[in-house]
């Protein structure tokens, strides 16, 4: 393994602020940065206190005073002294005066620095602090971000060792939402427009013209889910994605499980379209052993004297997240075996990065990063997890993510070690709205060229919603309770059940189209009705009610459950049609093809007879409900409660 690794820093640092004072176990440690600080400060406050008189907006975001607050330093120190901060301006105070404490010396140093009477302005990359001088030591008088001009990371002393910078710019679970759509997540009465894919093409050109100013390399990475989730991506079985993938001139893009959602011939087709390598590094034929066919179990690339070596890896969850015949003959290898047979190839070939393409999740990609060593940085899907503060585990390696479906858009900013590896880095999570970055026109016209039909029948408008029905993953939800109850009408069936995972989207106030409709259901799984016992019944609502993969949704039952059992043996009652449950007795059962089978687990273990209705899929009732009623409700009372 390589390299010329930076030594840890020490651990005595401290933490300003709570009421003045200072925690740290080396006292001599402490003096020494206090001193810097007093010297940027002119004379500052004898107790070196920064107590900053803060807006009620920086108390809620401390990271707007200071919009980097993402390097490798401070994270860690933020973690170890955070407990003590108890309130939210503690919490601010502490965030703002440690980031200062922790970068004294270069800003102290710094040229740039300027002293105007009381008012001392630090400038960092990016953003300006303007601190004013009290009586009791410093508050924040304002901030600002500096021009985008300025290298995207300070330069290390004249005669210090060289160190060469690269912007990493990334997405994730694009889920083929290529056109503006309303922020689903926003509260705020008029909700934003987010962009979809017309917006990272702009803000990608944006940032591509910076860094070819600056002479700074770029790298563009996806790691995975191309599709599924917009009539255009699903309609086209992904094909729609490879021209726009290809015209915005992507690096490398790992496997997704969603790439398999129409079959493994057709995810081999998506992979040889595609001008960018394909990274599934644990993607193996189980009758040749050999890797799936058109993927790559890694590379190296070299920009602008920036060597990055690359692998990737896909959830080894996928038989339960797709249908048996789509991944036939596939292995799914374990991640850290496969990594450990990679990361010393890669190594050998001197990588000045070297970066995982993940589409596991948050969770796995943590475990991970702890327990696998040599990896720098490792860009992560699957989850959707919004990572604003970049999680850099115990042997440094820096974990993002972004929320996916094209809301947001990742970048990170990495001064690199002389002998490979991370310095420091700038970690961004950019959301992207149509009025910070507008739709980009030449990506349009190549939308526009591969969906051409698909959107117009998508766009009609067929009902309307007053209010919210909101979608859950982990929990009940008014859209489930909806839909449940269209599966059980359309059936005749006693019980209905779907998953959260089935349900991709909810509906907001406003005019409800027919993509609308598609967006709650993308998968187009067909329905399936079975005569179940009561026995098999409890066994599958008990592995709902335990399931951290999608929670259960019902119709025709209330559930009692107490989330302090083990799982497996959390349902206190069920009833049906208000009767206790009889194990013995057989009920009409309505769910989707996907369950039916064995997806998630909620079947896998009952031999059910089922028959499938490959004529009618969950999105077929929804839609049609909508156009019958017009003004679409949801029923209210909850059908699942948890007691703790």
């Amino acid at each position: 393994m390589r390299r010329n690794r930076r030594a840890a820093s020490s651990a005595a640092f401290l933490l300003i602020f709570l009421c003045g004072s200072v925690v740290a176990s080396d006292r001599a440690e402490v003096g020494r940065i206090l001193k810097l600080v007093r010297t940027v400060a002119e004379g500052g406050s004898s107790r070196g206190g920064i107590r900053p008189a803060l807006s009620p907006a920086l108390l809620d975001n401390p990271r707007l005073a200071l919009p980097h607050l993402n390097d490798t330093d401070f994270l860690q120190r933020l973690k170890w002294y955070a407990p003590f901060a108890r309130t939210r301006e503690d919490q601010a105070a502490t965030a703002i005066g440690l980031w200062i404490a922790t970068h004294a010396e270069t800003i102290a140093a710094a040229p740039d620095q300027k002293s105007d009477g009381d008012r001392i302005t630090l400038v960092w990359p990016g953003s300006l602090l303007v601190l004013e001088r009290t009586p009791d030591g410093l508050r924040i008088a304002g901030t600002a971000e500096t021009a985008a001009t300025p290298p995207l990371v300070r330069p290390p002393p004249a005669d210090g060792p060289a160190r060469r910078q690269a912007t990493i710019v990334f997405t994730n679970d694009i889920h083929g939402y290529l056109l503006p759509y309303p922020d689903p997540w926003s509260k705020a009465e008029t909700r934003p427009i987010v962009g979809g894919v017309t917006s990272i093409a702009t803000y990608v050109r944006r940032c591509r013209a910076i860094a070819a100013a600056q002479d700074v390399p770029l790298f563009l990475f996806d790691a995975g889910d191309l599709y599924q989730g917009t009539p255009e991506g699903t309609l086209t079985k992904g094909s729609v994605m490879v021209p726009v993938m290809n015209s915005l001139s992507y690096d490398a893009i790992a496997i997704g499980n969603h790439e398999y959602d129409h079959g493994r011939q057709n995810a081999e087709r998506l992979v040889a379209a595609l001008k960018a390598p394909v990274l599934g590094a644990n993607v193996f034929d189980s009758t040749t052993r050999k890797l799936e066919k058109g993927l790559r179990r890694r590379l190296v690339l070299d920009r602008g004297g920036v060597r990055v070596g690359l692998t990737g890896i896909l959830t080894t969850h996928m038989r339960g997240l797709t249908f048996a015949k789509n991944i036939l003959n596939l292995d799914f290898r374990p991640h850290i075996p496969t990594l450990a047979g990679i990361l010393p190839d890669l190594h050998a070939a001197n990588p000045d990065l070297m970066i995982l393409l993940s589409h596991t999740g948050f969770q796995e990609d943590t475990a991970l990063a702890d327990a696998v060593p040599g990896i720098d940085i490792i860009l992560g899907g699957h989850s959707h997890t919004e990572v604003e503060t970049a999680w850099i585990a115990k042997n440094r390696t820096v974990v993002v993510q972004t929320q996916g479906k094209a809301s947001h858009i990742g970048r990170m900013d990495v001064l690199i070690l002389p002998g490979g590896g991370v310095d420091t880095f700038v970690w961004q999570l950019v959301p992207l709205t149509v009025k910070a970055f507008p739709p980009d026109r030449r990506i349009g016209r190549v939308i526009g060229d591969a969906t051409r039909g698909v959107t117009a029948e998508m766009g009609r408008v067929i009902g309307r919603s007053d209010t919210d029905i909101p979608y859950a993953y982990r929990k009940e939800s008014a859209m489930g309770r909806l839909t449940t109850d269209l599966l059980r009408a359309w059936a005749g069936a006693d019980i209905a059940i779907l998953a959260g995972g089935g349900m991709r989207a909810g509906f907001i106030p406003g005019p409800i189209a027919v993509r609308d409709c598609f967006q709650v259901f993308p998968f187009g799984n067909p329905l399936a009705v079975a005569d179940v016992r009561g026995a098999a019944l409890l066994r599958v609502l008990e592995h709902g009610v335990s399931t951290d993969r999608g929670r259960i949704q019902v119709s025709g039952v209330t559930i009692l459950a107490d989330t302090s059992l083990p799982r497996g043996r959390r349902i206190v009652e069920v009833r049906v049609a208000d009767v206790p449950i009889d194990t013995d007795r057989t009920y009409r059962v309505v769910t989707d093809g996907f369950l039916a089978q064995g997806g998630s687990g909620f079947f896998a273990k009952e031999p059910i007879d089922w028959d499938i209705h490959t004529e009618q899929t969950p999105f077929d009732l929804l839609r049609d409900h909508v156009a019958r009623v017009g003004d679409v409700r949801a029923p209210a009372a909850e059908r699942i409660r948890y007691r703790q």
